[in-house]
């Protein structure tokens, strides 16, 4: 199903995050320096996923409020939101460790997923076209992620 326009700047950020994700989950599958991908989980949060985060809280998840078959997304796309940043400030604060880098990684993904797939699909089906006009997302140039100074995951 093709996004609508007004979903289409969250979707092309939801890729270069994906993108995020693939390559943490290279670098713990080749054990790279813990340190260094913690640099990198720090950037991508700073410049990519907590201001993505901020513009669903203040506008996606409102829409979502108003809109009585929707609600129940509304909390569970918010319930996801603290756990990411949750478990982001837990590997920065100590708790360091292969696993909490992939858990961070899988819990994006499957966040992700779960609103392309699922959210986004029953949006494009449910609201009128005139709901529409309150989404109004930056294009944003995403993190690319690749050019990271550090390739942690080749």
């Amino acid at each position: 199903m093709k996004r609508h326009d007004n979903l289409q700047p969250l979707s092309r950020q939801h890729h270069h995050e994906l993108m995020a994700c693939l390559l943490l989950k290279k670098g713990i599958q080749t054990e790279a320096d813990l340190p260094v991908m913690q640099a990198f989980t720090r950037q991508f949060w700073n410049t990519d996923l907590a201001a993505h985060v901020k513009a669903e809280e203040t506008t996606l998840i409102p829409l979502l409020m108003a809109t009585p078959s929707l609600k129940h997304y509304a909390a569970v796309l918010h319930n996801d939101h603290e756990l990411i940043e949750t478990i982001f400030e837990r590997s920065q604060d100590g708790y360091l460790s292969y696993r909490m880098l992939e858990l961070f990684a899988d819990t994006v993904e499957e966040h992700i997923r779960f609103e392309e797939r699922v959210v986004f699909d029953v949006m494009q089906e449910q609201l009128p076209e005139g709901a529409w006009d309150v989404l109004r997302f930056k294009e944003g140039e995403g993190n690319n992620c690749a050019n990271y100074p550090v390739k942690f995951w080749e």
